[in-house]
């Protein structure tokens, strides 16, 4: 699937090969300008072109404009159209949702982006002020919904002011997919909470959340493998965290869905409930980290954590687990200490790290392995001790 920079760079390449001249986007008001007589944004840029004050430079130019995003903003692209909505010009209702363009939002501050679109690149950033040529920050804390197939988001933290004094400023998203709001099947009208969004793209120092157990999401792939905050200041919330350490990156709450999950080199939090990953439908997880100290112990500060409705106590199982990872499985299912069933296992197999619960659909726990049971992949080799340690944590 194309992310939302490789469609809009589409759209440039395709009008550059018609002879037109890329150009950078524009602020709405425009420079130098008490008044704005052209209120669609892509074209302020030239409207002394248009008042004949200036000749063009170029026969033909194309760009594409980034809204901002202060307050709660509703931004559709052209092109889009939900269902049940009425044509202007035919007056014909839409069946389905007709879906088309990419949007390109900057927002800062408390706000909700409501989009409508095929896909939408987010960019969040705090919220600047400048004062006696010092500039100082407040938090952004900014929740996607809308209606989108793919979201790229950009979120990024800072200082609290300019001078890199101070305390770390976090900047944050929110992605809650849903069709709680619709039918079932969107019959009423097109999505409103994100009901049709599939796959999820995050970058920066900044931190997002994913709620991913909402009424029947679509949402498989959710790659922040790009969120590498790192502390600026020695004010971590963890008891030995200090400038340099990773801070908070994604926090993700599985759905019901096979879901794929990349990590970056920020700090994460997996929540995955026993009915949300098993044999049947397994998550996988990419970049999953934990950190020991010197004496081998986990150092849950500096570590992603996996919490949940796996609880329990975790024994690991180094033998009978090679080959493929069904019969590898079968033996975790089978395993028993001292003659004991332990429901309870993380072991590795194939070069991944894998934890297993036999446990039956409807909570009741039966001896072999079956749909129900609770299997998530890890890709790589993660220490099976420290892992049991933080299932444990």
């Amino acid at each position: 699937m194309m992310k939302s920079s490789e469609i809009r760079q589409q759209f440039l390449d395709f009008f550059e090969s018609k002879g037109h001249v890329i150009v950078p986007s524009a602020p709405i008001v425009v420079k130098n300008d008490p008044t704005l007589l052209f209120t669609n944004s892509g074209m302020n840029q030239f409207k002394d072109y248009f008042l004949g004050n200036l000749k063009p430079k170029y026969p033909k130019v194309a760009d594409t404009q980034k809204v901002n995003a202060n307050t709660s903003t509703t931004v559709t692209a052209a092109g889009y159209a939900g269902k049940g909505s009425t044509d202007a010009d035919t007056g014909d209702t839409a069946a389905v949702t007709a879906y088309a363009g990419t949007l390109n939002v900057a927002a800062k501050g408390t706000t909700t982006v409501t989009a409508k679109a095929s896909a939408i690149t987010l960019d969040v950033a705090n919220v600047p002020t400048a004062l006696n040529g010092v500039t100082t920050y407040a938090a952004s804390a900014v929740t996607l919904t809308g209606d989108v197939k793919t979201a790229t988001v950009s979120v990024n933290s800072s200082a609290n002011n300019s001078k890199l004094t101070g305390s770390d400023i976090a900047a944050s998203v929110t992605i809650a997919p849903t069709n709680a709001d619709d039918d079932a099947t969107a019959a009423v009208g097109a999505w409103t909470n994100l009901g049709n969004l599939t796959s999820v793209t995050l970058t920066g120092t900044g931190s997002a959340t994913v709620t991913n157990n909402g009424t029947s999401s679509k949402l498989a792939a959710i790659d922040a493998s790009g969120l590498n905050g790192k502390l600026l200041f020695a004010t971590g919330t963890g008891a030995g965290q200090k400038v340099g350490d990773a801070s908070a990156g994604l926090s993700w709450t599985a759905g019901t869905l096979a879901e794929t999950v990349k990590l970056g080199s920020a700090l994460d939090t997996l929540t995955v409930a026993t009915a949300n990953s098993n044999y049947a439908k397994m998550d996988s997880i990419t970049g999953f980290s934990l950190a020991a100290n010197a004496a081998g112990d986990l150092v849950a500060a500096t570590s992603d954590n996996l919490t949940g409705g796996i609880t329990g106590t975790y024994v690991a199982k180094t033998t009978g687990v090679s080959g493929s990872l069904d019969a590898a499985l079968t033996a975790a299912a089978a395993h028993k200490v001292a003659t004991v069933d332990k429901e309870l296992v993380v072991f590795q197999n194939g070069g991944n790290t894998y934890i297993f619960q036999d446990l039956q659909t409807g909570g009741t726990s039966v001896a072999g392995l079956d749909d129900g049971d609770v299997v998530i992949e890890l890709v790589g080799l993660v220490d099976l001790t420290l892992l049991i340690a933080d299932l444990a944590a």
